[in-house]
């Protein structure tokens, strides 16, 4: 609430002062009976949406008495300027009634609430700078490096305001999409903004495109995309199932040892041929005999 002090003197503008005895000043406090009991926003408010206050967020006298059926000004700033003013009322306990956010394309507003009960001098007044409103949505994608074919991919990522990545879009639900299919609805936003998804991919490769879709009140288009490249199905690892190492060595082993012993055993089959028929060869000395003969028939 507002707490200020005034000061209340006499300034003597006669020519002749030495007539008016001039003494002292008078002081009087003055304060506001009222204050607003609120809290900063802790969600992301959409433009054209409402700014609904918490269960908690009153307009109380200072006792802490909820201050009924009262009329609140509120002006929404863009900087400096203000860019909308109405009146919004308390309802019969005192909680702040919700106020509407004016659609104009921009996210980053400033709002001020003020209240003055007559004969009041001041008037109560709060200050929001940290709206949290957002026009539109953008993704943090947290997605795998590399994406195969026939694997299950985790769709998962943080909902964030296009213009101002810090603000999570939290609590909303949202619809994602791939390669222009809805494959999953109605999926909740955590607190943070935060969502993941599992879908099963089948064989097709290629570029393609996920996609997410705010849900809103106000039927508007709120859309952001990632394009990622499908890789062929594999056997590596992590992608299916493992071969065991025992498996991987006889794949490897078994076929260079059969092509050895297969060519021992030609070798030893040409071998034992070779052997075999050497073995049926007689050699007769048969030279010495033609000699013989030869003089044999000469001497006749």
């Amino acid at each position: 609430y507002i707490y200020s002090s005034h000061k209340i003197e006499a300034i003597v503008i006669d020519p002749t002062p030495d007539t008016v005895e001039y003494r002292t000043h008078y002081m009087i406090n003055v304060n506001t009976t009222s204050y607003f009991d609120v809290n900063a926003p802790n969600e992301a408010k959409l433009i054209g949406e409402s700014f609904d206050f918490d269960a908690d967020d009153y307009l109380r006298y200072l006792g802490g008495t909820g201050i009924l059926t009262s009329s609140i000004n509120y002006f929404w700033y863009d900087g400096a300027v203000i860019v909308d003013s109405n009146t919004v009322s308390t309802d019969t306990t005192g909680l702040i009634q919700p106020i509407s956010i004016p659609d104009i394309g921009i996210a980053d507003l400033d709002l001020k609430l003020t209240f003055q009960l007559p004969p009041e001098i001041g008037y109560s007044e709060t200050i929001f700078t940290d709206t949290k409103v957002f026009s539109n949505i953008s993704c943090i994608w947290d997605l795998p490096t590399t994406i195969r074919a026939l694997t299950t991919l985790p769709i998962a990522g943080q909902v964030v305001s296009r213009t101002d990545p810090t603000i999570p879009i939290n609590d909303r639900l949202i619809d994602i999409y791939y390669n222009g299919t809805l494959v999953s609805s109605n999926v909740q936003i955590d607190s943070n903004g935060e969502f993941s998804v599992p879908y099963s991919l089948d064989n097709s490769t290629g570029l393609t495109f996920i996609a997410i879709r705010l849900q809103n009140t106000l039927a508007k288009n709120l859309v952001t995309r990632r394009i990622v490249t499908v890789q062929p199905a594999s056997s590596i690892p992590g992608s299916g199932p493992q071969v065991p190492p025992f498996l991987v060595f006889f794949s490897i082993f078994l076929p260079i040892l059969g092509v050895v012993v297969g060519g021992l055993a030609f070798y030893g089959y040409r071998y034992y041929k070779k052997q075999d028929k050497l073995s049926k060869v007689v050699n007769l000395p048969l030279e010495n005999r033609i000699t013989n003969l030869k003089i044999l028939k000469e001497t006749g």
